[in-house]
């Protein structure tokens, strides 16, 4: 038991690395963009993560219909890849556009899409692996990582 609770952990800690929204902001200087860039900008990650969580849901299916380890290994690499790509897009991008043109009322909707993208991508600033290490480790479930992401 205790080496599953290894690996466990060890699959926990790659799928939810701690990412600070703020070191990441200072990492990289702001780019102005327009409204118009921000929302083509949404069009595109929108078109991207489509085809990413597809290719995730269809690792999951396979392997919840026909359960090998050859179907295991590819649900935890699509999910892996899945949560690579999400903070790949923030570290390259998002995170590098200056998001204040949207603190206007008429702006809203924008601004809480990229807040959302930014909750999935970093977890919110508070969430570390620490975090997810504190939780209760012992219930057997092993979906912790498919329902972080």
């Amino acid at each position: 038991m205790t080496r599953y609770k290894f690996f466990f952990t060890l699959a926990v800690l790659a799928c939810v690395g701690h990412i600070s929204v703020e070191s990441a902001k200072k990492t990289y200087p702001l780019r102005d963009l327009s409204v118009d860039e921000l929302k083509a900008y949404e069009d595109t990650y929108s078109e991207n993560y489509k085809s990413e969580v597809n290719k995730q849901a269809e690792a999951e299916w396979a392997f919840q219909t026909n359960i090998t380890d050859y179907n295991s290994e590819v649900q935890v690499n699509s999910s892996l890849e899945l949560s690579a790509w999400l903070k790949q897009e923030w570290v390259s991008n998002i995170s590098q556009f200056n998001l204040s043109i949207l603190d206007v009322p008429e702006h809203a909707d924008l601004r809480r899409w990229y807040a959302s993208v930014e909750d999935s991508a970093v977890g919110g600033p508070e969430l570390g692996p620490r975090d997810i290490m504190s939780q209760d480790l012992n219930s057997g479930h092993t979906f912790l990582c498919a329902s972080i992401l």
